[in-house]
């Protein structure tokens, strides 16, 4: 029987930190220095609370949330939302250059 391995992939992920940043610098609905609301990369984020955020696509698909302790994945131009235990164990990050 044949064996094989993962490919290796590549992918870019952002914190709820720096997505609140993106969402700051993207959008003029703030409150108490907090983006209100803003999209990114086709997902609508909207304000729950200071360390939730419920999320949908612009399709209005089933939205979800995005918490403090997530990651947002870009896999093929294509956001999703992982436990950042999760992201931890999974991902690596790579080095300038490779």
């Amino acid at each position: 029987m044949a064996k094989y391995k993962l490919k290796p992939m590549v992918l870019e992920a952002l914190s709820f930190k720096e997505l609140m940043e993106y969402g700051l610098k993207n959008t003029d609905n703030v409150y108490n220095n907090m983006p209100w609301s803003f999209e990114f990369m086709g997902c609508k984020f909207t304000h729950e609370t200071d360390t939730q955020y419920f999320v949908t696509t612009t399709n209005n698909d089933i939205g979800t949330y995005f918490t403090e302790n997530q990651m947002l994945v870009i896999e093929n131009g294509r956001p999703y939302i992982v436990d950042i235990d999760t992201f931890n164990q999974t991902y690596e990050p790579i080095e300038e250059g490779e």
